[in-house]
């Protein structure tokens, strides 16, 4: 499927050439595509729920850093390509920048992920927490 730009309509643009991340993600062979699903499947049968970091990295300012999209989804891309659900939370602050838990459940089990992110924001709380400086 191609689009091509069409003169009588400017607001049309060609973007064949910059493909957006599920149509690269359909791109890929299906054997290579579920090769994450079937992995993240046998670490399933093992645990309910699973803890990470939300971003690979440490946050970064917006504007300022030269971040790619991947760099900061990483983590959470395989999770909605393989079909899994998952919450980010607020976990804190590291060098003043915020850090997000993501707590990531099998397919349709969204409120043992819901529950798990409620009982961690009720330990932690963070709605009243601002990064240092702009108290």
């Amino acid at each position: 499927h191609e689009v091509r730009c069409h003169r009588s309509r400017p607001g049309i643009r060609d973007r064949s050439d910059r493909p957006t991340a599920l149509e690269y993600s359909l791109s890929i062979s299906p054997e290579v595509r579920n090769r994450a699903r079937t992995h993240i499947d046998d670490l399933f049968r093992d645990i309910d729920l699973l803890v990470c970091p939300v971003i690979a990295r440490t946050a970064f300012e917006c504007g300022v850093s030269n971040v790619t999209p991947f760099q900061y989804t990483a983590y959470t891309f395989i999770t909605n390509l393989a079909g899994y659900c998952g919450a980010s939370v607020p976990a804190g602050f590291f060098e003043g920048m915020p850090v997000g838990l993501q707590i990531i459940g099998r397919p349709n089990e969204e409120d043992l992920v819901l529950r798990a992110a409620r009982a961690f924001e009720q330990e932690r709380p963070w709605a009243q927490l601002r990064p240092p400086g702009l108290d």
